[in-house]
């Protein structure tokens, strides 16, 4: 198994070489190295963060290694050579992580039922992937939406609890990615929040996406007879902000304070 990391872990590099030199890489090939790195690390009961402590390593040796050898290069060049290496590392340590996920969850249902709650992303991983997504977006010309949710389930935890909560949270997660494209990513942010990561979703489109979560949410509150509100708040790249700290607190400046999130 170790070989088969070190081939994964050869490729990747092979690829960082031919970005800096040629500006140009084999899409393809980063892809198939990624699942194969992210697939073994799951075997190997390793976690989401380790993956991406390692690609932080990967990243800094590249830099080291270059700096041993003694050629000097100018700053453009190195400034040149780092985008273009981060360009491979980025779109490769989110491919890893992904396939990571998938195969984890996979396994799980082998032995027991897939709970839907932990089939989302988590916190830790969503200031990341917003960061991933934003150099993404720079490099094609591309944007995309954030979206925090929050259902206000306060009523429904005083009268049956929280595992009541729980069970709610669990419906609702089913909805969502029922309404959500394959290229959407939805993370937990919070006891009664999620966070949507929309790529080249624009306003129309976002307001398509919230109509058709509202029907349904709708649906399911009169179906189960509980008060469930939604509230949302939305912010784009790069219209709203450069960085992903800008972006979320727009977002949640959204949700709070400008009273312009949706009930349903």
């Amino acid at each position: 198994m170790q070989l088969q990391v070190i081939n994964c872990a050869g490729t990747i590099l092979r690829q960082v070489c031919e970005a800096i030199r040629h500006n140009s890489f084999n899409l393809e090939a980063c892809e198939a190295a990624a699942c194969g790195y992210g697939a073994i690390r799951e075997g190997q009961e390793f976690r989401a963060s380790d993956i991406v402590r390692e690609f932080k390593v990967l990243r800094q040796c590249i830099w080291q290694l270059i700096a041993e050898t003694g050629i000097e290069f100018s700053p453009e060049t190195l400034i040149n050579a780092q985008a273009r290496a981060d360009m491979v590392l980025d779109e490769v340590m989110a491919t890893a992580v992904e396939k990571f996920v998938e195969n984890l969850f996979i396994n799980m249902g082998e032995a027991v039922p897939p709970d839907p709650m932990m089939r989302i992303y988590s916190r830790a991983l969503f200031q990341k992937e917003i960061e991933i997504e934003i150099k993404r977006c720079d490099r094609f010309s591309h944007w995309f939406t954030l979206i925090i949710m929050h259902f206000n389930l306060q009523e429904i935890e005083e009268e049956f609890g929280t595992q009541a909560i729980e069970r709610v949270m669990v419906d609702l997660t089913n909805l969502l990615r029922l309404k959500l494209r394959q290229i959407d990513k939805v993370f937990r942010y919070d006891t009664a929040e999620f966070a949507l990561v929309c790529p080249e979703t624009d306003e129309e489109g976002v307001r398509t996406l919230l109509q058709r979560i509202e029907f349904d949410i709708a649906e399911y509150r009169d179906h189960c007879g509980l008060n469930i509100q939604l509230r949302c708040g939305i912010s784009s790249y790069p219209q709203d902000g450069r960085d992903a700290t800008s972006l979320i607190q727009i977002a949640i400046a959204d949700l709070e304070f400008h009273n312009v999130g949706r009930e349903c």
